[in-house]
């Protein structure tokens, strides 16, 4: 590990690039928009990817069977 800089110079895994979408195109959107409605879109869209999360764990839950 001597010599090393701590810079990665791998590319970055489909991960990481997806986590970067949101908040890119949240400023491009604050943009042309403004910074209120922009960051109004940017609060709508996580509430709603949550509100996705949450029924998608809800739906696919296994129950626990009950004891015998």
């Amino acid at each position: 590990m001597a010599g090393r800089t701590g810079y990665c110079s791998e590319p970055a895994t489909p991960r990481y690039r997806e986590a970067g979408i949101l908040p890119v195109s949240a400023g491009y959107l604050s943009d042309a928009v403004g910074l209120t409605d922009g960051a109004t879109v940017f609060a709508a869209v996580l509430t709603a990817l949550a509100v996705i999360g949450g029924l998608v764990v809800i739906s696919t839950r296994r129950r626990a069977p009950e004891p015998a």
